[in-house]
């Protein structure tokens, strides 16, 4: 599959749901606006929730590597903590279309759906 197209597809999803909210964002306008047919879209991902949890899912590996980067060391438990404060409060300044929509996931039903698929995974491979 394609890559640029997965992502286009991701951040104009990312866009509309900001703007419109999970329910009143239709996939075809999603489609529309990444300019791809439908068919295009449900070829990458399977429904409209698959898509919303993706989104969410690249969303924290770039904030990780993000985080990652701007984190002091530091020798104080005091002075770390400030330090991972800092780079969320920049990586939220730097990403606002990010930010807003983590904020937007964590609030919705979306965000237990997400951890009832990771432990239901989980515990199907015995961890």
């Amino acid at each position: 599959m394609d890559e640029n197209k997965r992502k286009n597809i991701l951040f104009t999803a990312m866009k509309l749901f900001n703007e419109k909210g999970f329910h009143g964002t239709p996939t075809s306008l999603i489609a529309k606006r990444a300019k791809v047919s439908v068919g295009t879209l449900f070829n990458y991902y399977q429904t409209k929730e698959e898509l919303i949890h993706a989104i969410y899912l690249e969303i924290k590996v770039h904030s990780k590597y993000t985080f990652l980067t701007l984190i002091e060391e530091k020798s104080s438990l005091h002075d770390r903590l400030k330090s991972m404060w800092n780079a969320v409060i920049k990586w939220g300044i730097s990403n606002p279309e990010e930010f807003e929509y983590t904020e937007l996931f964590m609030h919705s039903p979306f965000r237990k759906s997400l951890n009832d698929k990771i432990s239901l995974r989980e515990n199907f491979r015995g961890n």
